[in-house]
């Protein structure tokens, strides 16, 4: 029997308790007429227990969807779950039969929706009539291997972890194509039971449900019947569309703990009574990101579900505000609570999800001198921060600073597959009270009694006899909530008793049963193990770090257990194996579905099916997504100090730095109007002289995007802006549909939302480098509204590769762009540093050594940029330059610039001047003056037209041929930037961003008709 005792605490207080009667009611008559496909749900009879309705999950995808890299939908045919419960554990396997329609090989992305928390345990795939198992391998090795070919798909997963599984699969072939995944998740009573996701799947022919256990309850298609040997099987077999998921009780749900030799697993419920904390003002933070478009609608009913249930049973009209944010902040409700209504929500419907993810932007904005106080904040996000600061600290220590304006708990609402532990984290961030993090799901009844009532952490636990406990703390815990606990006991110990310290005081006697499915239990107190090390090593000092790292990969290999330190590949060539050391020894062993249930498959050496002519080795790790840019990071790459990149201002038109000038509108007074890209519509369209054959959208784009480059190339606006909206709403995560919807934003005038649409690819693709560039090189061309995203874009994608030149160059040029429009010098200083050292990483790779000239002029662009903005810092600059070996730009020269971001790409540049003569890779001079400096024919390169001297050719007008589009993604990126140098460091830059969509792509980029300098300098024009 449980003796908890609160350390300190408050009289309780229990809200409304009339409630429980009202639910009893409502799940009755839910209970009664529930139906899915015109089966009949049973009553829920799990004994002693109130019938209590599920709520109702509205989903914002289906479960399973497999669709092509163009688009192309491949058709769910049958699905077959196998299901195993004991007590508080379950393991399951999905297989999946889909069919290709297309006459070819598709390159497809997977998405599986998967309980919270759940551990994925297998992922194969069938070829030649045998299962291609996935491995577990070091997670280095498996990035590294990304890195050596970028050709290799990768698992994509928002930040790792969460409940959806996102895999890209190569080379689907023609017709049937079966996957099968399996995973284990902990089962946590009602709060969050078994569950087969089936509402929202398409007709199948085929459906097929097997679940055992002990003594098993549903609610769902279906039925529970005895086996021979005393378990309970539910089962479904069915076709069409079901309505409705199975949700699945056990009474074994409620026993004190597993045992299995050594092994032991309690359940303990810490918190013994309620404490009263109710909502007397509230601020609600609502993430409108990319990441929020697929079930954006749910997601807002979920927020008027959730502030409707805490106007009924507030006592009071509280104050509410309801903040927007991406990566600006927008104000949709400041008032009373009982005005919030339908007009709101449709202005959030209206800005839609849009834009990269700034929480510390929003938080600051939230806590800036608001006009009254608000005491609790609610903030609905995944937790994926794609923009400003998103490391834990960052963000705690902006919570913490909201104590400042009277605000004293902070909750979460996860949205989506998101970072649970980052939200956790910033729940309890040093304010008064800590918050706790609630699923999205959760009935709004649920989540009202959760936030209306104290939470408690600090909680320390022990196991009297055990060797390790995980977790040894507990945070974010209030009555009712139940937790696993994991141990390593003597098996002649009989009892277990666990032991709570800290901000509670207490000790229970747990009785223990033998586990029935010994390899669930196996499998989930192995992993428990290693999450206790992992612990160990965050806590760790010096050279223990190291060794309990090493601890961490051993056991986590030989138990195939995927965390931080491990990942999933998929075995191809044999000759591709030893990379990831899957060719010594025996693999580790497989858990897996065999007649009789769950079973622990030994396995020999590696089997590929269809031996050495199998495909190439493709990863599926999550990427991690990056936390902040620190100075030591970038220190490690541009070997220089100075101070640390500004955090970005919050709201959402963002101010320039102080000293920062004003600048038009892109496109306004341009010197440069590039084909698809028009001005506002109260803007004259100027005459510009084209020199050279015209290119239309055709040469270079096919289906809608063409389309919509078509309708703005013929000036009609209104309709390239639908067709490009229609097209984003139906593919949330197109980057083409992004691109297209961001130039028809342009053209209309509409530069903030245009900067929300580029933003967009920054936040559903964080951790890939090539998509970090391109949305930065896109949000360049919009001016000062998005300059500090572009530093933070262009930052990240280099910390993600390091020994890129051209990573280097492009933000060494956005810092500087920045120390120009800004005035900060500072910046000078951290720009040369970075191009600085993207010199000495192209010189020290000889397939980067055309880009090492371009890189050496830049820094000498840089000094003299520097020079002319601080003239005192002359003998300093010179000293540097001097050392390094790099000369001063002193004379005038317009230089054009290509970089692009796919490796198997060849890109061309070509030039003609205003007498119509042509420089590109077969002629590189012009007689009016200028030369491209090499042809770079393979890999990411660099390719440069230079001017010494005064430019005499003008008009220049500029053209890009693209060939070789990547496999996998279907289009080409890059941009061509426009360097002036007056002589005397003033800059001038243009910046032209290009995709195309079609292999053997040209493009027109404009024409250049005269200087770009301003009449001073130094300065900058961001037309």
């Amino acid at each position: 029997m449980a003796t908890w005792t609160r350390g300190s605490g408050r009289s309780g207080w229990r809200a409304h308790r009339g409630r429980r009667v009202r639910l009893a009611a409502l799940a009755s008559l839910l209970g009664l007429t529930a139906c899915t496909g015109g089966i009949e749900a049973p009553a829920d009879t799990t004994p002693g227990g109130d019938l209590v309705a599920e709520p109702a999950l509205v989903r914002g995808e289906s479960p399973i969807t497999l669709r092509g890299e163009d688009g192309t939908p491949l058709r769910l045919r049958e699905v077959a779950y196998r299901g195993q419960l004991d007590a508080f554990f379950g393991a399951t396997e999905v297989e999946m039969t889909f069919e290709n329609p297309e006459g070819r090989s598709l390159d497809g992305r997977l998405s599986i929706a998967l309980p919270a928390d759940a551990r994925l345990v297998r992922f194969a795939v069938l070829e030649g009539g045998a299962w291609r198992e996935a491995e577990v391998v070091p997670r280095k090795a498996a990035f590294d291997s990304l890195l050596r070919d970028v050709r290799e798909p990768a698992l994509i997963a928002d930040g790792g972890g969460g409940d959806r599984l996102l895999v890209r699969l190569p080379r689907i072939p023609h017709g049937e194509l079966r996957v099968l995944v399996g995973y284990v998740e902990e089962i946590r009573g009602r709060e969050q039971p078994y569950r087969v996701a089936l509402a929202g799947l398409p007709r199948l022919d085929a459906i097929d449900v097997r679940v055992t256990g002990a003594e098993l309850h549903g609610r769902g298609p279906g039925e529970a019947n005895k086996l021979a040997d005393g378990r309970t099987l539910y089962a479904f077999r069915g076709r069409g569309t079901v309505e409705q998921d199975i949700v699945i009780h056990s009474p074994g749900q409620r026993v004190g703990g597993l045992r299995l030799d050594n092994r032991v697993v309690a359940r303990i419920s810490p918190v013994p009574h309620d404490h009263a904390e109710p909502i007397g003002s509230l601020t609600i933070l609502f993430d409108t990101s990319a990441s929020q478009a697929l079930g954006f609608g749910a997601q807002i009913d979920r927020l008027a579900e959730l502030v409707d249930e805490i106007r009924r049973w507030t006592a009071d009209d509280i104050p509410l505000r309801v903040l927007c944010f991406d990566q600006g902040v927008e104000t949709v409700f400041e008032g009373r609570i009982s005005a919030f209504g339908e007009r709101h929500l449709a202005a959030i419907r209206g800005r839609g999800a849009l834009g990269a993810s700034d929480l510390v932007g929003a938080l600051r904005f939230a806590g800036s001198q608001p006009s009254r106080r608000y005491e609790r904040m609610i903030i609905f996000t995944d937790g994926v921060v794609t923009a400003g600061a998103g490391h834990v600290e960052a963000l705690q220590g902006e919570v913490a600073r909201l104590a400042e304006v009277g605000v004293k708990r902070v909750d979460a609402v996860a949205l989506g597959h998101g970072r649970g532990e980052l939200l956790a984290a910033i729940s309890r961030s040093g304010l008064p009270r800590d918050g706790l993090v609630i699923r999205a799901d959760a009935a709004p009844e649920i989540a009202l009694r959760k936030l209306v009532h104290e939470v408690v952490s600090g909680v320390e636990v022990k196991v009297t006899g055990s060797q390790w406990v995980y977790p040894e703390r507990l945070d974010g815990l209030q009555a009712d909530d139940t937790v696993l606990v994991y141990a390593d006991l003597a098996p002649e110990e009989d009892d277990v008793e666990v032991v709570v310290g800290g901000s509670l005081r207490g000790r229970q006697a747990v009785t223990t049963v033998a586990a029935t499915a010994p390899s669930i239990l196996e499998n989930a107190w192995r992993a428990g193990h290693v999450r206790w090390m992992e612990a160990q090593a965050r806590a760790c000092e010096g050279d223990t770090c190291e060794a309990w790292r090493r601890r961490i990969i051993d056991a986590s290999l030989r138990h195939r257990i995927l965390n931080d330190a491990t990942a999933l590949i998929m075995p191809g060539r044999a000759d591709e194996r030893p990379r990831f050391g899957l060719d010594a020894g025996r693999l580790a062993p497989l858990l897996a579905f065999g007649s009789e249930g769950v079973e622990v498959r030994e396995r020999g050496d590696l089997a590929i099916p269809g031996g050495s002519a199998s495909p190439s080795a493709h990863v599926l790790v999550a990427e991690p997504v990056l936390p902040d840019i620190h100075r030591s990071d970038l220190s490690q790459v541009s070997q220089g100090a100075g101070r640390s990149r500004p955090t970005a201002p919050p709201g959402a038109s963002r101010p320039l730095p102080v000293g920062a000038p004003a600048t038009s509108r892109p496109g306004a007074n341009a010197a440069l109007v590039a084909d698809g890209r028009w001005p506002a519509a109260d803007e004259e369209i100027p005459e510009k002289p084209h020199v050279g054959p015209r290119r239309r959208p055709k040469d270079a784009y096919d289906g809608l995007l063409l389309a919509v480059m078509d309708s703005l190339r013929l000036g009609d606006r209104p309709s390239a802006g639908s067709l490009a909206r229609r097209w984003r709403d139906d593919e949330p995560a197109s980057v083409l549909a992004l691109i297209a919807l961001g130039e028809a934003l342009e053209a209309n005038g509409r530069i903030d939302e245009a900067a929300r649409a580029y933003g967009s690819i920054a936040d559903l693709f964080p951790t890939r480098p090539e998509m970090r560039r391109l949305a930065a090189a896109r949000l360049e061309r919009l001016g000062d509204v998005t300059r500090w995203l572009v530093i933070d874009s262009y930052a990240r994608a280099l910390r993600k590769q390091p020994s890129d030149p051209s990573s280097h160059r492009l933000y060494g040029y956005a810092l500087l762009r920045h120390a120009l429009l800004s005035g900060d010098l500072s910046y000078y200083r951290e720009a040369f540093d970075i191009l600085l050292s993207g010199f000495a990483w192209a010189r020290a790779d000889a397939r980067s050594q055309a880009m090492a000239r371009v890189l050496y002029e830049d820094i000498g662009l840089a000094a003299a940029a520097w020079i002319a903005a601080r003239p005192d810092d002359r003998a300093y600059v010179l000293e540097a330059l001097s050392v390094n070996g790099i000369a001063l730009a002193e004379e005038p020269s317009l230089r054009f610039v290509l970089t692009w971001d796919t490796a198997i790409s060849d890109v061309d540049l070509h030039v003609r001047d205003g007498d119509g003569r042509h420089a590109f890779y077969r002629q590189r001079s012009l007689e009016s003056g200028g030369r491209l400096y090499a042809d770079v024919t393979a890999g990411l390169g660099i390719e440069a037209f230079v001017i010494d001297g005064a430019a005499g050719g003008f008009p220049y007008s500029l053209q890009i041929d693209y060939d070789t589009l990547d496999p996998l993604l279907g289009y080409g990126m890059g941009k061509v930037e426009i360097i002036e140098h007056d002589g005397r460091g003033g800059l001038s830059f243009r910046e032209l961003p290009f995709v195309v969509s079609r292999d053997g792509a040209n493009l027109d980029l404009g024409v250049i008709e005269g200087p770009l300098a301003a009449a001073s300098a130094p300065s900058v024009d961001e037309g």
